[in-house]
């Protein structure tokens, strides 16, 4: 409704709210290849059930992508109520892995400073620092955000440690 009222209607309107189709087919297809290929990498490494690392003749996993498909689906009927605390808990663990990430370059650069470097950084030492505090920052933001809203106890959190846990038990099974 608003697109129409800011281009009054007509092909202009149409145009933007096809623009903004595109865009999110985008970003969903960049989701879902992402998703697909790390429930495959974590299959290989056992970190995911094994048959989730199973690959057709042309290398496609297969197993991965409707496991994938089938989350995904499922999710649409979970609404905006239980869609939005799920995307603030991928974003709370996707910046404090960024950041543990981060970490572990600098540990291993610091430690073992002779080993062969498979691609040079700019910056060395510094650029690994700036990145782990800028990450570490941005996944305390996120981490603290859900305070503002919520009422105790944000519901991000207990997921989060919701799944902590279920990964621990399939860590240990």
């Amino acid at each position: 409704a608003s697109v129409h009222a800011a281009f009054s209607g007509g092909v202009g309107a149409s145009l933007v709210l096809a623009a903004i189709a595109v865009g999110m087919l985008a970003t969903w297809n960049a989701w879902f290849f992402w998703a697909t290929h790390l429930l495959l990498a974590m299959g290989r490494l056992g970190l995911a059930p094994v048959g989730l690392a199973h690959t057709n003749r042309q290398g496609v996993p297969g197993r991965a992508i409707v496991f994938v498909a089938v989350m995904g689906f499922a999710g649409i009927f979970l609404g905006r109520g239980g869609l939005v605390p799920i995307v603030n808990m991928a974003t709370i663990a996707l910046a404090l892995s960024y950041a543990a990430s981060c970490g572990a370059v600098l540990r291993l650069r610091l430690r073992d400073d002779r080993r062969p470097r498979p691609y040079k950084m700019s910056g060395g030492f510094l650029t690994v620092g700036l990145a782990v505090a800028a990450s570490a920052a941005m996944g305390l933001v996120v981490l603290l955000e859900p305070l503002s809203r919520a009422e105790g106890w944000p519901l991000e959190w207990t997921l989060i440690l919701v799944w902590a846990l279920i990964g621990a038990v399939v860590w240990r099974l």
